[in-house]
């Protein structure tokens, strides 16, 4: 799997937002000049950092926009409490 850079991945983060922007607003030339500004640094990133350290450049820039948009499943943090019949040790009354 790639394994892309922080910076790689903020260029990623900073290439949605501005396409989000974009959508947000009726279109205008000027209104799009961040977004593909954004995209290009993004993608010239990409290529250089696939080529300084090996990676493919496709696996690369696919694992740095999962990881902008946290695709990763987040830890719960509200368990559900215990069966009311569950006694310690998993046995059922």
């Amino acid at each position: 799997m790639a394994n892309p850079s922080d910076e790689l991945i903020e260029l990623a983060r900073t290439s949605l937002a501005a396409q989000e922007q974009a959508l947000s607003e009726p279109y205008t030339e000027e209104g799009w000049a961040p977004r593909r500004a954004a995209a290009e640094a993004f993608q010239a990133a990409v290529t250089a950092e696939a080529e300084a350290t090996g990676q493919g450049r496709c696996p690369l820039e696919m694992a740095a926009k999962k990881a902008a948009l946290h695709l990763e499943p987040a830890p719960r943090t509200d368990a559900r409490p215990p069966h009311p019949g569950a006694v310690p040790g998993g046995a059922v009354s």
